[in-house]
């Protein structure tokens, strides 16, 4: 596939029912939303990452995918430094990892 134009790369966003830009939800930093605040993504499902971790993830996956559709809103240092913040005096506790899950990462819980 080639990599499309920013006005391609919304059109096939949009014929998928997702409105750019993204943002982090500012309900829980580990879920990206879109333009209408409907749930795109939520990183790391299983709670094995910090929430410091979780929230620079989420940045930098609404950073890059806005980015690709012509959005450059924010800097990117900006936006992880924002949602840490926010994340880290927000009071939530640290995720815990799912002892069911087989799929952990190497050297998880060492």
């Amino acid at each position: 596939m080639l990599v499309p134009t920013p006005s391609a790369f919304r059109q096939l966003l949009a014929e998928r029912n997702v409105a750019l830009p993204l943002s982090v939800s500012p309900d829980d930093p580990a879920v990206v939303i879109d333009d209408h605040g409907n749930d795109v993504i939520t990183v790391d499902p299983n709670g094995w990452r910090g929430n410091a971790d979780v929230a620079a993830i989420s940045a930098l996956i609404v950073e890059a995918v806005n980015a690709s559709g012509g959005y450059l809103r924010f800097t990117l240092a900006a936006l992880v430094n924002e949602v840490i913040a926010k994340t880290e005096t927000a009071g939530v506790p640290p995720a815990e990892p799912d002892p069911e899950c087989a799929c952990r990462p190497a050297g998880w819980g060492e």
